[in-house]
């Protein structure tokens, strides 16, 4: 598997993370599934709390955001998981695609909550949003994905991610 660690910029709470894969750039994204957490999970656990190492169905369940303890919108939590890569042979890429503070995007209930769904761009962008107005426009997403590393992939090794064009685990 490969080794991944991720931060997740702004989030008030991350509610999952997915590992995507594709064989070429203009391939559609595939789900593959998280298998541990990688060899430092000690280190990281202790630094920002079980709850981001939790496996379910291959995804990374996610925990406190930048309000973390220790942690702040200036230095968000680290979060881990060991991506498993279906077999190939030559190029290739991986990302993280993650849901974050989606409870933003649904209407407060109780018995004194307003009866009208999330009013400002800023709730609403946690959802799949768009607004335009004045010139700007505005575009929400349930998911965010991060940007894609190059992979190098062979019948005998397995994937590796190519870093200053070497292969590193």
């Amino acid at each position: 598997c490969l080794r991944l660690e991720w931060q997740v910029w702004g989030a008030i709470k991350v509610d999952d993370t997915v590992a995507l894969w594709r064989a070429t750039p203009t391939s559609a994204w595939e789900e593959v599934p998280f298998v541990a957490a990688p060899p430092s999970r000690r280190k990281l656990a202790s630094a920002v709390g079980l709850s981001h190492f939790s496996l379910a169905d291959g995804r990374v369940l996610g925990g406190d955001g930048v309000w973390a303890t220790g942690h702040s919108p200036f230095s968000p939590p680290t979060i881990a998981g060991c991506a498993r890569t279906p077999p190939h042979v030559g190029s290739a890429q991986l990302a993280v695609s993650v849901r974050a503070d989606s409870s933003w995007a649904a209407s407060p209930s109780g018995q004194f909550a307003p009866k009208l769904p999330p009013q400002t761009h800023f709730a609403r962008a946690r959802s799949e949003y768009k607004a335009k107005h004045g010139g700007f426009e505005v575009v929400g997403r349930s998911r965010w994905l991060s940007a894609p590393i190059a992979l190098n992939c062979s019948a005998a090794f397995g994937c590796c991610a190519l870093q200053n064009r070497r292969c590193s685990r």
